[in-house]
């Protein structure tokens, strides 16, 4: 096992430190230099892979021709980087390999089969690759190469190819399949007759193709030789010197290790403008990079320097991508067929994209309402409102509205099955419930949706792949699942083959989470497609009514104003549900008629009080007329007798048992489980279905979870007859609730309840056991906390004591719950709960519970990611790293496992540090805080903004829009807004609730650096790289003021509390103030020796500080320009190295066991090293801090 030794002995540290960093010589720095340029250029070739400038189909085909010689290296780098470039390159043997990328997948069998793609294209064959597919030869023109074709032994070989070629020319039988195969097969006898022969090296056959080559194409045979140091191309007999097509490099060894690598990279770059003609303009473009970015290299402090370089290669990769006429795309997506998408990876998607399959939920809500009697709904297609929707062009959206038990859900089923008689249509559907939690949320319906139009059209599962291979299934679990969803659908309805399209989804108001902005996205694209339709339904909502009444092209089909269609239809449904009764119970004829008149007579338009009565009468022991006329009209007067129904029917204690099971499912947060149930009503596990049978008016059963019959039952025992499933009110419901958790918690939780195999153990692996240990406890772990907040106060204050149920629990179970929820993926949960808790309990803040519970959540925090990423590292890295004082720490220090040995000390306390936020896919650029502190925002350089919940951590929205790096980014004074400056030159405005674009400011002409709100948010100023401060209108989007006057770009600016002045900060080394009335800069503060990167104004406005890479703070006077005092800052040494057996690997320390790599110990962000060293046994971990962690692994 893993054995783990902390060692502070100075000794030992200067000691490895001597082994593991000797002294930097002039050598290593020079190397260090060289490392940096050769950086800097494949950072270059990647931006040309991205660009897919090279690796297009209409992009030339390459093969290099080479022979051995001192230059040899040379070659090889080159075609390393035509590898790096994605360039189509096609060789005779190693270190070339053959370019797999052909029509017809396959690579030439020998070495001679790929030297035939040199000559020239004899025959127009479609598909035919090996005669049509060499473009350009680079000839590396070295001693050796001459040295072949000068040699008198193998001239006869050159002359015998050529006289072959000659004679099949001359009868034309090139321009034959069959003549093209009796030439190669000439071609390989001459070769098998020299090949035994002194002199013979195998270049020779590509000296004699380049020569036909030449013959046959003229001038236009897309040969570039390559000259070193100083030769001449004279002995090419296939070249004229007046072509100018050729490179010169001089590789002498007096030339300096950096100057020749340049001269490398330059001419590698005028290689790629001879190689690609028409995309010449660009690839200079990228060689013009290339020499600027070797300026910053040399001017610019170590600290900055990949940050510059980075920006100066995405500026002109940006200018290209313009040119090009497109935004940026991933280069490796067309080459095809190595990334084609295949049906396995398709099906894991659609696997981990399902939640339920609507047309599964379609047949069991069919099944649940006793069938579907189509001629029920069949009046809705003579309804004009539902003609207009459904053969009128411009009308895109129809809401059907109606109250509870209209049918409007049989009606939607109805609706589906005879649009599906159209082979033209695409139908995809979604059925809402609001008591079950797989399909009651914004998210879910759009799942669904994608689900069945990739089942429809399978060829617009590409939108989804794409997002798929970057995210895996986390793209269907994180905060952001919405917004990323909305733009897969989006993306699937504009695309030009979908075939005509209607989206129905049933049952608006019962989706609980994020219906608004599920409402937002459909109202806000009715437009984008002709092709698409969108049906709805929901009851009588006013706020769903107010949304999609600002559909211009929406209809409303309300049901309580179509009561004639309506009865009509309840009509025929009485009349078949009564034929099902008179078959089941036999019935006369004049029983029959009487069933027949008393429903219809008081169905009140409503079907589900017909459904109701009709499922009583059918378990009915009484005589007919008696139960018959026991059934009040109106929905609630039946609740009420079905209530009545329930105490009469059963014994006093069934009938109480009754009503505490209604009772709760009343009060749970979601629909629960038969063994939750029974875990939360103490139950016998054998009564629970027998319960659920006497409360079938109510309730019922589908696949072991219990559901309400109707939204409207919830409602009514909620509202009407809460007095009697609530006799001492909702409150003993909840401590009832919170009570029985913490029983069965305690009784079930225990340490590695999955039976986990090492610590590590990812959560992506674990899969959930049979029978589940989790089964009786799910519900409670996520909601205990939450029926405690809701419980009797007087009640719970007995709980919350030192000596209080939840204290005693937490000191004995806190780990094992939070494992739990880890395995449940609800650590976001979790957190929130101890929040919560921490806030109920304010009160007792001095106590000994609360002290724990502060520190709980401090020690959830601090481990969150990497608990979520594998729970048993609760017991192991969480308990490790935890400070030395941390009560949870010593609480559970015996849940360590055996492997941890520690000698030395972390720290004493928790740092200041409360969470780190991790989703970003690139450098984080800026972040700011919302002014009520809720929220953070962050800018990145993966072009999107993210909005992160302070309390929890957890990425609330992702805003996506800008087309390049955002630099810079600010909260409105309100909150309501977020302001963005990217490098692509634009500044947007962001609704923080919807993460909707609101909208792009335009003006400037380079990256924009910085942004700031104005104190009263109708202003907005942006500093940018065109050395230019822009002010905003907030509401109009105008620009209405150009700040001219730095020398250089803009890094920072800000506003003044008055909102008069704005400050700014510049490489150029000063901080200038700005009048925003008159556009005058009234000051300009010089002191820095570098540049500016962050200003601020002091709280009353008369003192600027500025922070600059020469490590200086200064603080300036606004009024006289004055310097008032300088703060020195310190730098940190940086290094980076690796290990063997145990690397570092992410965030984690892994292990290699044979083919296996196991995570072994997460490192929290305050454990990161920026090094790691492996020396003599030990791991050296070293910090930014300048501080060091050694450990020993046994």
């Amino acid at each position: 096992m893993w054995t783990i030794i902390l060692i502070t002995s100075v000794v030992a540290l200067i000691a490895l430190l001597w082994q593991a960093w000797p002294g930097l010589s002039k050598s290593v720095i020079k190397q260090y230099k060289l490392e940096r340029r050769d950086w800097i250029f494949k950072r270059i070739l990647k931006e040309i892979f991205n660009l897919d400038i090279l690796s297009q189909k209409h992009s030339p085909t390459v093969f290099p021709v080479y022979a051995h010689a001192a230059d040899y290296e040379l070659a090889t780098e080159i075609f390393e980087w035509l590898k790096v470039s994605t360039s189509k390159v096609f060789g005779d043997r190693s270190p070339f390999q053959h370019w797999y990328d052909r029509e017809d997948g396959t690579a030439g069998s020998d070495i001679m089969s790929n030297q035939f793609c040199l000559l020239p294209s004899f025959v127009e064959v479609k598909d035919s690759f090996d005669i049509k597919s060499i473009d350009r030869v680079i000839l590396f023109c070295s001693e050796v190469i001459q040295h072949y074709l000068e040699d008198k032994r193998m001239k006869g070989y050159i002359e015998a190819i050529k006289g072959v070629y000659f004679k099949f020319e001359k009868g034309s039988r090139l321009k034959t399949l069959d003549g093209l195969e009796e030439f190669k097969e000439e071609i390989r006898k001459i070769a098998k007759e020299y090949r035994t022969k002194d002199g013979y090296h195998r270049v020779l056959t590509e000296l004699a193709f380049l020569e036909i080559r030449a013959i046959h194409m003229g001038r236009n045979h897309g040969i570039i030789p390559i000259l070193l140091n100083g030769n001449n191309i004279d002995y090419l007999p296939f070249f004229e010197t007046d072509d100018r097509i050729w490179l010169s490099i001089n590789l002498q060894s007096n030339v300096q290790p950096a100057n020749l690598m340049s001269l490398k990279h330059e001419a590698f770059l005028k290689l790629l403008c001879q190689i690609y003609t028409k995309d010449w303009e660009h690839i200079n473009a990228l060689k013009q990079c290339y020499k600027n970015c070797i300026k910053i290299e040399s001017n610019i402090p170590q600290t900055t320097f990949k940050n510059m370089v980075e920006r100066e290669i995405l500026g002109v990769t940006k200018s290209i991508s313009h040119k090009m006429k497109g935004d940026f795309r991933i280069g490796a997506q067309l080459h095809q067929p190595y990334n084609a998408t295949t049906s396995d990876q398709q099906n894991r998607c659609l696997a981990a994209l399902r939640t339920t399959d609507p047309q599964m939920d379609k047949k069991r809500i069919e099944e649940t309402k006793g069938g579907l009697f189509e001629n029920v709904s069949n009046w809705i297609f003579d309804n004009k409102d539902f003609k207009q929707w459904r053969y009128n062009q411009d009308s895109c959206l129809l809401w059907i509205k109606g109250d509870s038990g209209k049918g409007k859900t049989m009606l939607f089923c109805g609706i589906i099955n005879e649009l599906e008689r159209s082979d033209e249509t695409i139908l995809a559907y979604f059925f809402c419930q609001d008591t079950d939690i797989r399909i009651n949320s914004a998210t879910a319906v759009l799942r669904s949706l994608i689900y069945m139009l990739i089942n429809r059209q399978s060829a617009l599962s590409s939108y989804l792949q794409e997002k798929f291979e970057v995210a895996g299934e986390h793209l269907f679990k994180d905060t952001n699942t919405f917004t990323t969803l909305s733009e897969i659908l989006i993306a699937m309805l504009k695309d030009k083959s979908l075939k005509p399209t209607i989206l129905i989804i049933d049952a608006l108001d019962e989706c609980q989470k994020d219906l608004p902005q599920l409402l937002s996205l459909i109202v806000s694209n009715l437009s984008i497609s002709s092709r698409v339709k969108w049906l709805v339904s929901s009851r009588n909502w006013p706020e769903i009514e107010e949304k999609l009444k600002q559909a211009e092209q929406g209809t409303t089909l309300n049901l309580e104003l179509n009561t004639e269609s309506l009865s009509a239809g309840i009509k025929r449904y009485v009349r078949e549900k009564v034929e099902h009764l008179a078959k089941i119970k036999n019935y006369t004829e004049k029983r029959y008629h009487d069933v027949e008149h008393y429903l219809t007579k008081n169905a009140g338009g409503t079907f589900l009080w017909v459904a109701l009565v009709c499922q009583d009468l059918e378990n009915a022991q009484l005589p007919i007329p008696l139960e018959l006329y026991d059934f009040p009209p109106g929905l609630d007067s039946l609740y009420y007798r079905m209530l009545r129904q329930v105490q009469d029917k059963g014994t006093k204690y069934e009938t109480d048992i009754c009503f505490q099971v209604l009772a709760i499912m009343v009060t749970t947060y979601r629909s629960i489980t038969l063994d939750e149930l029974v875990s939360l009503n103490i139950l016998d596990e054998v009564l629970p279905k027998k319960i659920i049978q006497l409360c079938r008016s109510f309730l019922v059963i589908r696949e072991q979870s219990i559901f309400f019959v109707h939204q409207s039952a919830k409602d009514f025992l909620l509202t009407k007859a809460a007095k009697t499933i609530f006799p001492n009110g909702i409150s003993e419901i909840h401590n009832k609730v919170f009570l029985n958790s913490m029983t069965v918690m305690s009784k079930t939780l225990k340490h590695n309840i999955y039976n986990l195999h090492y610590p590590g153990f990812p959560i992506d692996k674990v899969k959930q056991r049979d029978p589940d240990p989790l089964a009786s406890i799910r519900y409670s772990c996520i909601y205990w906390i939450n029926h405690l907040r809701d419980g009797d106060p007087e009640q719970n204050r007995k709980y919350i004591q030192d000596n209080g149920n939840i204290y005693e629990f937490l000191k004995n179970h806190l780990l094992h719950w939070l494992e739990v929820m880890s395995l449940m993926g609800k650590i976001s949960e979790s957190i929130n709960a101890i929040s919560s808790l921490e806030s109920y309990i304010l009160a007792n803040k001095g106590s000994e519970f609360y002290t724990f519970i502060h520190d709980a959540k401090r020690f959830i925090l601090y481990n969150r990611i990497g608990i979520e990423q594998a729970p048993l590292q609760i017991y192991c890295s969480a308990l490790f790293f935890a400070p030395e004082n941390s009560i949870i720490r010593k609480k559970f220090q015996k849940c360590m496992p055996n492997w941890i040995y520690k000698i030395s000390r972390t720290r004493s306390n928790w740092s200041a540090v409360l969470q780190t936020l991790e989703g970003h896919s690139d450098w984080v650029n800026s972040i700011a805080f919302s002014p009520d502190g809720t929220k953070v925002a962050s800018g990145s350089r993966d072009k999107t903004i993210r909005l992160w919940d302070t309390a929890t951590g957890e990425s609330l929205q992702m805003l996506e829009g800008h087309l390049d790096s955002v630099n810079s980014i600010a909260f409105s004074p309100d909150g309501t807004k977020v302001a963005s400056g990217s490098d692509d030159q634009t500044i947007r405005l962001w609704d923080t609730a919807t993460g909707e674009s609101l909208q792009m400011l335009e003006g400037h002409s380079h990256w924009v650096t910085s942004i700031a709100f104005s104190p009263d948010g109708t202003k907005v100023a942006s500093g940018s790289l065109d050395k230019t401060i822009r002010l905003w209108d907030t509401t109009t989007g105008e620009s209405f003021e150009t700040l001219e006057g730095h020398s250089d770009w803009v890094n920072s600016i800000a506003f003044s509390p008055d909102g008069t002045k704005v400050a700014s900060g510049s490489p150029d080394q000063t901080i200038r103030l700005w009048d925003i009335t008159t556009g005058e800069s009234f000051q300009t503060l010089e002191g820095h020796s570098d540049s500016v990167n962050s200003i601020a104004f002091s709280p009353d406005g008369t003192k600027v500080a500025s922070g600059s890479p020469d490590k200086t703070i200064r603080l300036w006077d606004t009024a006289t320009g004055e310097s008032l005092q300088m703060l020195e800052v310190h730098s940190v040494l940086e290094t980076s190295s690796a290990f063997e057996r145990y690397f570092k690997s992410n965030h984690w320390i892994a292990e290699r066991l044979d083919e296996e790599v196991r995570n072994i110990l997460w490192l929290p962000p305050d454990y990161r090293p920026t090094s790691i060293y492996f020396c003599n046994g030990l791991i050296v971990m070293a910090f930014s801090t300048g501080g060091f962690f050694f450990l020993k692994f046994e």
